[in-house]
């Protein structure tokens, strides 16, 4: 995972950094992460060939460095494919 766009008053790392993505639907996606994710973050994941873009909605603190965040997915690809899906349309 990637963060693309973060609120003026957050500083993050422009490292990729490792998640775990719990469950995922058409529109949604949901993921545990070591750090905090805020709404309006907007991240790129990659993962099985598979590249989306998504807008964190919720995050929650299951524990220390673990929190569970929801996001919209806003574009999905699959790499093998040479047409992009659009999910905002």
């Amino acid at each position: 995972m990637s963060i693309e766009a973060s609120p003026p008053s957050i500083q993050r790392d422009e490292r990729d950094s490792m998640i775990y993505i719990k469950d995922i639907s058409k529109r949604g996606i949901c993921l545990l992460s070591h750090q905090q994710l805020w709404p309006e973050e907007k991240l790129l994941v990659f993962f099985q060939h598979r590249e989306l873009r998504a807008t964190i909605v919720r995050c929650r603190r299951l524990g220390e460095f673990c929190w569970e965040c929801g996001g919209e997915i806003t574009y999905f690809r699959f790499h093998d494919e040479q047409a992009d899906r659009s999910i905002a349309d």
